[in-house]
Parts: structure tokens; sequence; C-alpha cells
């Protein structure tokens, strides 16, 4: 039993760890929420995704976008000053959810994920007056990818985007992307991503 509670430590201290992604709203409350519609935004999502995509297989996405690790709560400084105004608005456009849809324009094939498939429960049925371990960590076969509304300063020429990918219980990772735009289109700038995050 000392290792099951150990493994049970493992799912809680991952579980606490991912923000939003585990929610499941359905039905009402998401017939409400409003549908992202940016067309900037999906092209730089686009960008960000397509270099994550898994081979051979199709990219799932969640339907909602994200905020990020800690946006709010802890302040990443490592964003340079001229994408403040940027950043500014990144929070401000994922201040709540928002409906993804089908608007990406990536090389992979991707679906908008609703809802996380359970596991089943890895613990073998309990003994004679033995309790049974509850199970409750929600995964996908696959890697789960997650997303931010896109912030822009006010000419559009910087952007902040947060992508996020879960592949496990203990496989999952995270960041804030910057890019600039010229005249060939968007790229990421030198040591983007920042304030990255890995379990």
């Amino acid at each position: 039993m000392a290792s099951a509670a150990k493994f049970i430590g493992l799912i809680l201290s991952f579980t606490l760890g991912v923000p939003l992604l585990f929610s499941t709203q359905t039905g009402p409350s998401v017939a409400k929420t409003e549908t992202y519609a940016d067309p900037d935004g999906y092209a730089v999502l686009s960008l960000l995704l397509d270099r994550g995509a898994p081979r051979n297989s199709k990219m799932h996405i969640y339907f909602l976008t994200v905020e990020g690790k800690g946006a709010r709560s802890e302040s990443c400084d490592r964003v340079p000053a001229e994408f403040k105004s940027a950043l500014k608005d990144f929070l401000d456009r994922n201040s709540s959810p928002l409906v993804l849809a089908r608007r990406f324009s990536m090389q992979a094939e991707y679906e908008l994920v609703e809802k996380m498939k359970k596991a089943e429960n890895p613990f073998p049925p309990p003994g004679p007056g033995e309790q049974e371990v509850q199970y409750e960590l929600m995964v996908t076969p696959e890697s789960l990818f997650s997303v931010s509304a896109v912030g822009f300063d006010k000419t559009r020429t910087y952007a902040i985007a947060y992508v996020q990918a879960i592949c496990g219980a203990e496989c999952a990772g995270g960041g804030y992307h910057l890019l600039t735009r010229d005249k060939h289109g968007w790229k990421e700038i030198k040591n983007s991503p920042v304030c990255e995050w890995m379990s």
C-alpha cells in the first residue's frame, strides 16, 4: 500500500499543478461563452502548434482557451519591454475562457476536444476488508494541447501566446511565446518561450 500511496501523491501533485485543463465545462455555461474569433490570433497559434504537432496522428486541442500557469499570480518578469503592451492585452483577453473554433491554418490534422477521457483504475480490486483506492485522473491517450487567446500591441507587431501540452501523469509543460511580425509574417523571437514550466 505504500507504493499505492506514493502513486496517489504523484497524481494529486500533478492535478493540482495543471490549471484549468481538467475542467469539463459543458452545457449552458459553455453555450454562453464567447467564441474566439481573432484571425491574427489563429495565425499565431497555428504557427506555434504546427511545430509541436505529433507525426502521423491527429493533434488534440482543448476546446477552451486557457490563461496559462500563474499568469496573474506570478508576473513573468522575463517579458521584454516592447512586449508589455501585448502582455496587458493578453491578460485582458484571457480574463475568462473563450471557445475555440475550427479556424486554425495548420498543416497538421487536428481535433477540438471537449472532454477528457478517464483512465482505467490501475489498482487491483480490494480484498476482503480493504477499501477501494479511488482513481480520478483524467487523461487522453495522446498529447493534449491547450492554448490561450493571443495578446497583441496596438500595431499588431508584437504578440504573446501561451501554449501547453499534457502527455501523461508526469509529462506536461508550457510557456509564453513571444512573436514579432514583419513583411514575411510572424516569427518567434530569440529566447522565446519564457516562463516555461515542466513536470
